[in-house]
């Protein structure tokens, strides 16, 4: 069964704080959201939210016992400040976003980033994410589908009767 994410501002539908499935979990920060994979080769954190200080994926990490220096992985659905807006709280991570949004990065003065395109995926332990291009709501806007949970970024919106919407 294929399970659909959506962390999406002014959303229709409510975000499910603490949400998850397998090994990863939807964190909500404001009208946004961020999301937390555990795997055997460490933690990755799917967008920052946001919140500038990450206060909810932070306070969500030591839960688990984990500091944010410990995040060395972060991915970005894409360059928007309210997915990446918390990115100063994880000083030791390479920040990955698709080349098209690197600009919207490097102008909010991220740092240590690496770029990908659609043919990437990324192997974390028994994790995979695969990238897909999902361009309109930036030129590098993407979807992970982590395993079998689609990220969708802002991507689409779904409605409260379980419809998605593009954006």
């Amino acid at each position: 069964m294929l399970w659909f994410i959506l962390h999406v501002s002014c959303s229709r539908a409510p975000i499910e704080d603490r949400w998850s499935h397998g090994s990863i979990t939807q964190i909500k920060d404001a009208f946004t959201s961020a999301f937390v994979l555990e795997t055997s080769d460490g933690w990755i954190v799917i967008d920052t939210g946001f919140n500038s200080k990450s206060k909810p994926v932070v306070q969500f990490l030591e839960e688990q016992s984990i500091h944010p220096d410990k995040i060395e992985f972060m991915l970005f659905t894409h360059g928007h400040t309210d997915h990446i807006g918390g990115h100063e709280n994880f000083p030791n991570a390479t920040f990955h976003v698709h080349e098209n949004d690197k600009t919207m990065l490097t102008d909010a003065g991220v740092s240590n980033i690496e770029t990908f395109t659609e043919s990437t995926v990324f192997t974390f332990g028994e994790s995979n994410i695969r990238v897909f291009e999902t361009p309109g709501h930036t030129p590098g806007n993407v979807a992970f589908l982590v395993d079998d949970v689609l990220v969708m970024g802002d991507t689409a919106q779904s409605t409260r009767q379980g419809e998605i919407v593009p954006v």
